[in-house]
């Protein structure tokens, strides 16, 4: 009667929260057991669901003794760890007893309990009905529970990993080929950091780049260090590869739409697989553009360009020569520095500087032509590269600057062409292979230890206004110093024919309206008159005047600038005729010239 009243109380408790479980009851001494579909009693398939679940609880003094017979029952499908659990309505026993009897009763294949349900806890005396399910289906639902519990991998598992770099551009990676896509339209967003991009973690899986037409731009950093891209394909319509691009890249060649006007800094910087590049007209060849590509061995460059930046082509080792476009105008320092292979260099007119160091440590040149309307050559932009055997220098650039050819060792021929006025100190110092030279009656500066330690130097050739200022044996400028094979018989004096030239200068007028908005231009035939123009070209400096007054040292031209204020400006210039090879230069002649604003 006990038993019976223990089971209805169950019974009750299973209706109230919509479990309707159903018993078979036998009589005791008929030695059946009781059936039930609840959690009270499941079958040993569903131990995962058993009171382990639910909080311990002391035992209640209050049920009957009788019930003791029936525990196993209700126990059976529970861990031995969790035996030590008991419901709140079931018989008062010890804990420690349940563990052997569960073990009589577990199946012989273990199953878990679910890692997210034992964390939980249940209320006294209530069961999961959501987790008791009938035979056959709780061994389908197992394998599907531990398969969530267990961490997933996004990558490589999946085949395919792609997401958005803004509204307007995806990214899709597929792993069997190894290829990035980039498609959608606009530039790629701007990565202000490499480890930002979305598929920086698998970076070294990506062998090829596919930029789809549409995008505009390859954002900065955006496959740097991708050490395992071979190729890449890049769409008509391109218009940038941004900082970094595909910087330490593993391509072998690549050519560059020519809708492209921009390649940022270092784009393509340490790519030592990089045998080839064609480039379309850029505006500028970038700072570390190809630094460090040392398999490098043909870059071509499309007119275009005005500046090779700093380090543009710096330690391409294998780099035999290089055509620079006529738009160039900067050769900037390190351009081409420590290029082990270059063999010959020629630099345009259209140059107007060439920077320090910018073919320094450059071991195999031989050959360096500078042409004709290069104006400017920075110190040492040649510095030991010593296998430069023949260097041609315009008289446009006017000043050979300190240091330019120092330790060429295996320099030869060297062609000064008139126009020069001054070379700097040590320029040709320890060039020993150095036989003889001819200094253009232009020259009248030397600036000390000009050919020091040019130990084979037998043969110069010098007007004797500049021999008489700077003799063989001069202790102050020492520009022979060190030259044991040249004698005084070595210098052959040139005979030069004088060079007059005579200046005045004169006012010229200016009204205000026509200098408000916009510069004027004035010949310098306005302000200064030629008695006597003198012979060979002619070079202008302004050495005083207000700073809106500006002149061209080719020309003479003189700028007055827009919203010079009204009065009158007075301008000091000096002016040079430099002569030929049998009329010597005029030396410098200042006239004095004023302008007025009205």
């Amino acid at each position: 009667m006990k038993m019976k009243r223990a089971l209805a109380v169950l019974i009750a408790m299973a209706m109230v929260i919509g479990m309707a479980p159903t018993f078979v009851l036998a009589d005791e001494s008929e030695g059946e057991t009781r059936e039930t579909e609840a959690a009270v009693t499941t079958e040993p398939e569903e131990k995962e669901t058993t009171k382990a679940d639910k909080e311990p609880e002391k035992p209640k003094d209050s049920e009957p003794a009788e019930t003791k017979e029936t525990e196993a029952a209700a126990t059976e499908e529970t861990e031995p760890s969790e035996a030590k659990e008991s419901e709140p309505t079931e018989p008062a026993e010890p804990t420690e007893s349940e563990p052997a009897e569960t073990k009589e009763t577990e199946p012989a294949e273990p199953a878990e309990t679910e890692p997210s349900e034992t964390k939980e806890s249940e209320p006294a005396g209530q069961t999961e009905p959501e987790t008791t399910e009938p035979d056959g289906e709780s061994e389908e639902k197992v394998p599907e529970q531990s398969e969530s519990a267990s961490p997933k991998k996004a990558f490589p598992i999946t085949y395919s990993y792609s997401g958005s770099l803004n509204k307007n551009i995806r990214y899709n990676f597929d792993t069997t080929t190894k290829t990035m896509t980039i498609s959608g339209t606009g530039a790629m967003p701007y990565i202000e950091n490499k480890v930002n991009r979305p598929w920086h973690d698998y970076k070294e899986e990506i062998e090829h780049v596919v930029i789809e037409k549409g995008i505009t731009s390859v954002g900065s950093q955006a496959f740097f260090e991708c050490t395992n891209v071979e190729t890449v394909s890049l769409p008509d319509g391109l218009k940038s590869i941004e900082d970094f691009g595909f910087a330490e890249c593993n391509i072998q060649s690549i050519t560059i739409p020519k809708t492209v006007t921009r390649l940022g800094e270092a784009a393509f910087m340490d790519c030592t697989k990089l045998k080839s590049i064609d480039v379309p007209a850029i505006e500028t060849i970038s700072t570390f553009l190809l630094y460090g590509c040392t398999s490098l061995e043909t870059a071509t460059f499309a007119e275009g360009p005005k500046e090779i930046s700093s380090w543009a082509f710096n330690n391409c080792t294998k780099l035999k020569g290089f055509n620079i476009p006529h738009t160039v105008k900067y050769i900037a320092w390190g351009a081409f520095a420590c290029c082990d292979s270059l063999e010959e260099i020629t630099i345009p007119g259209n140059v107007e500087d060439i920077w320090y160091g910018a073919f320094g440590l450059c071991p195999s040149l031989k050959k360096v032509t500078i042409e004709e309307g290069v104006k400017k050559i920075g110190h040492g932009a040649f510095e030991d590269s010593t296998n430069i055997e023949t260097v041609s220098i315009p008289g446009s650039a006017e000043t050979i600057p300190m240091g330019l050819f120092e330790n060429c060792t295996k320099l030869t021929n060297v062609t000064i062409g008139h126009g020069i006025t001054t070379i700097g100190s040590g320029a040709f110092y320890n060039c020993t292979s150095l036989k003889r030279i001819d200094l253009p009656a232009s020259v009248m500066t030397l600036e000390g230890g000009v050919f020091a330690d040019c130990t084979n130097l037998e043969k110069v050739t010098i007007s004797k206004e500049l021999h008489d200022k700077y003799p063989l044996n001069d202790p102050k400028g020492e520009n022979f110093d060190n030259c044991p094979t040249l004698t005084e018989s070595g210098f052959e004096l040139l005979n030069l024919a004088e060079n007059p030239m005579t200046l005045k200068g004169k006012k010229a007028k200016v009204k205000y309206k026509s200098i408000k908005k916009k510069n004027k231009i004035l010949k310098f035939s306005k302000v200064v008159t030629f008695k006597k123009k003198g012979v060979g070209k002619l070079s202008f400096k302004k050495t005083y005047g207000n700073k809106k007054i500006k002149i061209n040292t080719a020309n003479g031209n003189i700028t007055v600038q827009k919203k010079l204020k009204r009065g009158t400006y007075k301008v000091k210039v000096k002016v040079l005729a430099l002569g030929t090879d049998t009329v010597k230069p005029t030396g410098w002649k200042t006239v004095t010239f004023r302008i007025r604003v009205k």
